[in-house]
């Protein structure tokens, strides 16, 4: 999970571009060592749950992220970081 240093406002979650996003004014803030099946459907978990449960769209733009993962993103308006932070948490445990 990472989130942009300049307004610290955005939250995406993902970890196969983080030097990508890293030049790019994001920063980890969150990170769990899994296997990369296991990777994609806790990515696939979460994206569901803030598209359908909390019905958080898409925040960034294509053109706001050259570096892709837009898609990803959420505001940080109405959504517990914490919340997140222990689904990940959960999820990676099994």
């Amino acid at each position: 999970m990472l989130t942009y240093q300049k307004l610290g406002q955005w939250l995406f979650l993902g970890t196969s571009r983080i030097r990508d996003h890293e030049k790019n004014i994001w920063f980890v803030l969150h990170q769990v060592e899994v296997p990369g099946k296991l990777a994609m459907e806790i990515e696939s978990s979460i994206l569901l749950y803030w598209r359908d449960e909390l019905q958080l769209p898409i925040y960034m733009s294509p053109e706001s992220m050259p570096q892709a993962g837009y898609t990803e993103t959420v505001s940080l308006d109405g959504l517990e970081i914490e919340d997140t932070i222990n689904s990940i948490n959960k999820l990676a445990a099994g």
